[in-house]
């Protein structure tokens, strides 16, 4: 029961950390949704931890590198870094999209 709870702590604090930073960049609406992708990327992709028990990749990656020495944090790491990677190249492929169909309107 409570590993259930605590991801659905999990789940509704990523909601209203997303909703802020939407409300505080919602002038830059393609930068908030990048926060927030990137965010809620790691707060809420599950990684195994311990024993087949599942915890946010940011809480893996900060146990594994700052609070146990013996652990290898290079999975957690590798797999952090890939993702927030493709969700960049996603956003700026949007973003290149974008500015490409822009230009083709005032050229016409």
């Amino acid at each position: 029961m409570s590993y259930n709870l605590a991801w659905l702590v999990a789940v509704v604090a990523a909601g209203v950390l997303a909703c802020l930073v939407y409300l505080a960049l919602k002038r830059i609406k393609l930068l908030a949704y990048f926060v927030i992708s990137v965010g809620s990327f790691w707060a809420l992709w599950p990684w195994e931890f311990e024993d087949g028990f599942f915890a946010p990749l940011f809480v893996v990656f900060f146990y594994q590198t700052f609070l146990e020495a013996d652990q290898d944090p290079a999975g957690a790491t590798a797999f952090g870094l890939l993702g927030t990677l493709c969700i960049g190249l996603v956003f700026l492929a949007i973003l290149l999209l974008r500015r490409a169909a822009s230009s083709k309107k005032k050229s016409i």
